[in-house]
């Protein structure tokens, strides 16, 4: 069980390494706000352990070493932060791990921050300890000129980045980064579905076929401006007992069942237009009807 924390960058004429220093403070940031004792640092080179041909390039106590050693470099895409340590929560000592990825494919898999812990799991303390939910909660109000949070995500393993089944909290600033991340679980839904060769009726909709064709951002960008939409996000959001607020996105789950079923009620409700995907510009016309159609349900 690990968090996972996703940002938006926007950058401009500052070079790459500077870029990623200044990425490296916004996790030092972090860190301090959850208090994290006893910090070690380090930097890694290709890979984040020597047996995947990864090179410990520098370990000290001292960030700013670690800022120093960056400005060496000629290019951070293959650089990995790593900071060990542990929180004090109620007495235990809860170890601690957080690691900055920077090329964009481990960014896809992990998120830019992943944070865990060797000897407590998250799922555990975020359920039944107040004090560390609440240091969690503290990490979605840190922000920085230029970088924003898009999503802040604890789950049971690094499918929960992409696959919201896997969470047992999410946070978004802003309903669209949630809708990118429930098309993505549509388009995991249907392939695991198709792997496991239950789809026989050809009547049904193949989602991840159809999302290949359509640009989910624009869709996600277009959908959370309309009011039908967050209405039934609300709506759906108290079915399962989480909550959708001010225009950002908070749920938590009761259990570890809970967003697999929020899912599965969506999905289920999406199929009803199916016949209507076939562009984006029909299917946003579709879902804003739908969504429509479905603010007096009394649910």
């Amino acid at each position: 069980m690990s968090l996972w924390l996703k940002y938006k960058f926007e950058f401009s004429n500052i070079a790459p390494i500077e870029q990623y220093i200044k990425k490296v403070a916004f996790k030092n940031r972090i860190e301090n706000v959850l208090e994290i004792k006893d910090a070690s640092y380090e930097l890694w080179n290709k890979a984040l352990f020597e047996e995947m041909n990864g090179e410990l390039l520098i370990e000290d106590k001292n960030i700013e070493k670690i800022r120093d050693s960056i400005q060496e470099m000629i290019n951070p895409d293959s650089l990995f932060q790593k900071t060990k340590g542990f929180l004090e929560i109620q007495g235990k000592k809860i170890s601690f791990n957080s690691i900055l990825y920077n090329s964009r494919k481990y960014r896809e898999i992990y998120g830019d921050i992943q944070i865990d812990s060797t000897n407590f799991s998250f799922e555990d303390l975020f359920l039944n300890n107040s004090e560390f939910k609440n240091k969690i909660l503290k990490l979605i109000k840190i922000d920085l000129p230029h970088i924003y949070l898009t999503s802040c995500i604890v789950g049971e393993s690094p499918d929960a980045v992409n696959d919201i089944r896997e969470r047992i909290f999410t946070y978004h600033p802003k309903s669209r980064y949630f809708i990118e991340d429930f098309f993505s679980t549509f388009k995991i839904w249907s392939n695991q579905i198709r792997e496991e060769e239950i789809i026989t009726d050809k009547t049904k909709i193949d989602y991840g076929y159809y999302f290949k064709q359509f640009n989910t951002e624009y869709l996600a960008r277009k959908i959370e401006k309309d009011t039908a939409f967050n209405t039934y996000c609300t709506n759906m959001a108290k079915k399962v007992g989480a909550k959708v607020t001010g225009g950002s996105i908070l749920l938590e789950a009761d259990t570890t069942e809970t967003f697999d079923k929020l899912f599965q009620m969506i999905k289920d409700d999406f199929n009803e237009i199916k016949n209507q995907w076939y562009s984006d510009k029909k299917l946003k016309t579709a879902l804003k009807s739908w969504f429509s159609g479905q603010q007096e349900l009394d649910i």
